[in-house]
């Protein structure tokens, strides 16, 4: 659990695709609406960083941002709330009864949120109150932002989530596409983080190099926004001189990459490697129009490699 101020990099969202601008838009309509909302999309695509955007589009001069881990939400929440009472956002209003105001409560993980903490929240959010013990605890303009991967309806019909609670947080929703399905935001990403970094890390960065921009253009980022910025940030603190450039990329980039492209591709037990080969290869090559010089680069390999790869697949010319 935490609770703090965001950041100049925690407030801002960065992006020109037609999800972040229309998401942009949205939030500036209905930022002070008193509903809960919930961001969806995969692991990385940048939920936390919507939710601070939202937070201090309503609350541009307030600190209480406080963000909960879903698993563990009772504790957290205890935790908060002996803390949100010693300061200046909690009223006592009787015995054993306070009056929270002007936060943001932001769930994360809620697809693995619990069902008896879902019936706890369900009511939090039909009444507005909430019960520790004895105290009962009264919630007023209070931002309920919600965050989760997509499976949430997968997640209804194995029984593992409340119907009622999501048709409750289903009536503000942000969809975050991953970062591969929104490739215009990568280079104002990119031009804003290096900016940002380098003025964390008092570097002068003199830019970046053609093979660089490239490959940051062309990646299919398993890892979405957050395997970018952890990129870049790297980038950034082992500068010394010059241009940035594809080969100061560090190879734990590579492996790390790796292990997150095979959780999402699903790997299963029994298919033999070369068909996990095949696709991977045939997916790259689709994405560069059939350009094997760069699919190659993309994936590490030498040309040459890939020809002969290609050939004991047994594809044809018009196959790839």
């Amino acid at each position: 659990m935490t609770k703090n101020h965001g950041s100049k990099q925690d407030v801002a969202w960065i992006g020109i695709s037609s999800a972040i601008v229309n998401s942009r838009e949205k939030v500036d309509r209905i930022a002070n609406v008193d509903l809960p909302f919930l961001i969806q999309g995969n692991h990385g695509t940048g939920k936390s960083h919507l939710a601070r955007y939202i937070h201090h589009k309503r609350f541009p001069n307030d600190s209480n941002f406080c963000l909960l881990e879903a698993e563990f939400w009772e504790d957290e929440m205890r935790v908060l709330l002996a803390l949100l009472c010693k300061g200046k956002k909690c009223k006592k209003i009787a015995n054993n009864h306070y009056q929270i105001s002007a936060i943001t409560l932001f769930w994360r993980n809620l697809q693995i949120m619990p069902i008896s903490f879902q019936r706890r929240l369900n009511k939090l959010l039909l009444t507005g109150q909430y019960q520790e013990g004895d105290t009962l605890y009264t919630f007023q303009q209070v931002s309920y932002l919600f965050a989760s991967t997509p499976e949430l309806i997968e997640n209804i019909r194995q029984e593992k989530f409340l119907e009622e609670l999501y048709s409750r947080l289903h009536t503000v929703r942000f969809l975050l596409p991953d970062l591969q399905n929104r490739r215009e935001d990568i280079a104002p990403l990119v031009n804003y983080y290096i900016a940002y970094y380098a003025q964390k890390y008092s570097k002068t960065v003199l830019g970046l190099s053609k093979d660089l921009t490239n490959f940051f253009l062309e990646y299919s980022w398993p890892g979405n926004v957050r395997q970018l910025c952890n990129l870049l940030e790297t980038l950034v603190i082992l500068y010394q001189e010059g241009e940035l450039c594809k080969a100061d990329i560090p190879d734990s980039f590579y492996q790390d990459s790796a292990s997150l492209a095979t959780r999402k591709l699903g790997v299963l037990p029994g298919v033999p490697l070369q068909e996990y080969e095949k696709a991977i290869i045939l997916e790259n090559l689709n994405f560069v129009g059939g350009n094997r010089a760069r699919a190659a680069d993309l994936l590490g390999i030498s040309e040459r490699t890939l020809y002969r790869k290609i050939n004991s697949f047994g594809w044809g010319k018009g196959e790839v």
